[in-house]
C-alpha cells in the first residue's frame, strides 16, 4: 500500500468519532453503577424514609470535604432516574436528524459533550438540593443533547471516509459504544470505592467530555473543505473518494412504507431488541449487587463483562454471516433469520437460565452469554429474586415474540419504493391503465 493510500486513514483520525462514541456511552452508562453506589433499596417491610441521607459538602478553608452517605430510594425510583435519559434521548432524536441534515455532524457533537460535561460536573450538589427529581433532571438533559450523536457520526462518515473503506471504519467506529459501557461500569464501580465517592464518577465524567469538546472544536470539522490544517492533497484524495455532497429532493412513499409488512417486522424486532439493550444496560448492574450480592467495584466489573465478550462475539458473527452467505451456504434471507434468531433467543435462553439457578458464577456466564448473543435488556423496577425472576420471563417472552414476527415476515429483496423514481413510474404506470381501462368500458 502506498503513500497516498494511508492518507484517508489518517485524516479521518482529526475527527475522533470513535473516542466521540466512547465518552457518549461512558456519560450515558455510568449511572447504572453509580445509582448502585448512592443509594439503598429499602426492604419490602421497610417505609421509605421520608429524609434522604444526602452528601454533604462542607468548604472550610477551601478545602472541600465529602462525607459519602447514601439516598434512601425505593426501586422504582432508581428506575425513574436511570429511565429519564432515554425519555430526552426519545424526545430529540428526530429534531437532532434535522440539525445534523442542516448544519453537518460537528456541531450536535460539541452540543452534546458540553451539555454532558456541565451536567455531570454539577450533578453532586444539584442532587444534594433537588433529590431524585433533580438527577433526573441532570440526565434528561443529557439524554436530549445525546439524540444527535449517531445522526451526527453517520454524516461524518459519509463526509470523511472513502467508500471502499467505509465498511471497515464504520465497524471500528462502532465499537466505541462497547469500549464505552466497559469503562464507564469499571470506572463508575472503581471511583465509587475512592475516598472520593460517586461524586467522583460525575466529576471524572464531566471532564473528559469537556477535554473532548474543547479537542473537538479547535481541531475537528464537519467535512474536509472546512478543516484548518489538512493539505489539499489529502483534501483531493477524500474528496475524490467520498460523495459529492449532493443531495436530491426525492418524495417518501410513506403509505408504501407503512404498509409493508416487512417493514413493520423489523420495527417489531427492533422494538424487542431495544427492550432487552434498556434492561441490560440499566439494570444488570443492580441485580449483580442486590440479588447477587457483590460490592459496588465487583458489580462494575462483572456488568462490564458481558460487553467485553459482544466486543469479540460481535466480530465473529459478522465473519461466520459473511462466509456463509458468500460460499452459497445460505441465502442473505436466511442468514438474516438465523442471527436474528440467535441473537433474540440467545438472550430469551440465558435470561430463563438465570431464574433458575442460585449460582453466582452461573447466573453471571448467563448474563454474559445472553449479551454475547446479543448484548442488551430491558428496564425493569423489581427489588428481590421472585420479582426480578417475572421480569427475566417477561423479557425472555419479548424476545421470543420479536423473533418470531422476524423470521414470518422477513426479505432480503430490495422494495419497489427504495427507488422512488422506478416507484413513482410504477404507480403512474398503474393509473393510466386503471383509467385506460374505465375510458374503455364507457
Amino acid at each position: 500500500m502506498g503513500k497516498d493510500e494511508t492518507l484517508p486513514e489518517y485524516e479521518y483520525s482529526k475527527v475522533p468519532t470513535k473516542q466521540i462514541l466512547e465518552v457518549s456511552f461512558i456519560a450515558r452508562g455510568h449511572m447504572g453503577v453509580t445509582i448502585v453506589a448512592m443509594s439503598d433499596t429499602p426492604q419490602e417491610n421497610e417505609l421509605v424514609l421520608p429524609i434522604n441521607r444526602t452528601v454533604h459538602i462542607d468548604y472550610n478553608e477551601n478545602i472541600t470535604n465529602i462525607q459519602e452517605e447514601k439516598y434512601i430510594w425505593p426501586k422504582s425510583t432508581q428506575e425513574m432516574v436511570l429511565g429519564s435519559f432515554f425519555l430526552g434521548y426519545c424526545l430529540m432524536t428526530f429534531p437532532m436528524g434535522m440539525v445534523v441534515q442542516r448544519w453537518g455532524g460537528k456541531i450536535p457533537l460539541q452540543i452534546a459533550l458540553f451539555v454532558n460535561g456541565v451536567a455531570s460536573i454539577v450533578a453532586p450538589w444539584v442532587i444534594d438540593w433537588g433529590g431524585w427529581k433533580a438527577v433526573c433532571a441532570c440526565r434528561i438533559l443529557q439524554g436530549l443533547s445525546q439524540a444527535g450523536v449517531y445522526p451526527s457520526i453517520q454524516n461524518l462518515l459519509a463526509n470523511w471516509v472513502p467508500a471502499s473503506e467505509r465498511g471497515t471504519l464504520t465497524s471500528y467506529v462502532y465499537t466505541g459504544s462497547t469500549l464505552g459501557t466497559v469503562i464507564a461500569f469499571q470506572m463508575a464501580g472503581y471511583l465509587a470505592d475512592t475516598r472520593w465517592g460517586w461524586p467522583s464518577t460525575f466529576w471524572a465524567v464531566g471532564a473528559i467530555c469537556i477535554g473532548l469538546f474543547t479537542v473537538l472544536t479547535i481541531f475537528g470539522a464537519a467535512s474536509p473543505p472546512r478543516h484548518k490544517t489538512i493539505s489539499e492533497d489529502e483534501k483531493t484524495y477524500i474528496m475524490g473518494r467520498v460523495d459529492d455532497g449532493t443531495v436530491k429532493k426525492l418524495s417518501i412513499p410513506w403509505k408504501a412504507i407503512l404498509t409493508s409488512r416487512h417493514v413493520w417486522g423489523i420495527l417489531i424486532t427492533h422494538v424487542g431488541s431495544g427492550v432487552s439493550f434498556v434492561f441490560f444496560f440499566t439494570q444488570v448492574p443492580s441485580y449483580i449487587h442486590y440479588i447477587l450480592g457483590m460490592e459496588v467495584r465487583s458489580s462494575g466489573i462483572l456488568s462490564s463483562l458481558p460487553y467485553v465478550v459482544s466486543f469479540f462475539t460481535s466480530l465473529s458473527f459478522g465473519i461466520l454471516s459473511d462466509y456463509l452467505t458468500n460460499n452459497k451456504y445460505l441465502e442473505v434471507k436466511n442468514a438474516r433469520r438465523l442471527f436474528n434468531s440467535i441473537s433474540q433467543v440467545g438472550v430469551a435462553v440465558a435470561l430463563l437460565s438465570v431464574t433458575f439457578t442460585t449460582s453466582t458464577v452461573v447466573a453471571v456466564l448467563c448474563l454474559v452469554m445472553s449479551m454475547g448473543c446479543h448484548m442488551a435488556m430491558h428496564v425493569g423496577w423489581m427489588h428481590n429474586q421472585t420479582q426480578w425472576r417475572i421480569i427475566f420471563f417477561t423479557i425472555a417472552s419479548s424476545g421470543f415474540v420479536a423473533n418470531a414476527i422476524y423470521v414470518l415476515t422477513t426479505t432480503a429483496e430490495t422494495q419497489p419504493w427504495n427507488d422512488s423514481e422506478e416507484f413513482d413510474a410504477h404507480i403512474e404506470g398503474a393509473e393510466f391503465n386503471t383509467e385506460k381501462k374505465k375510458i374503455e368500458k364507457t
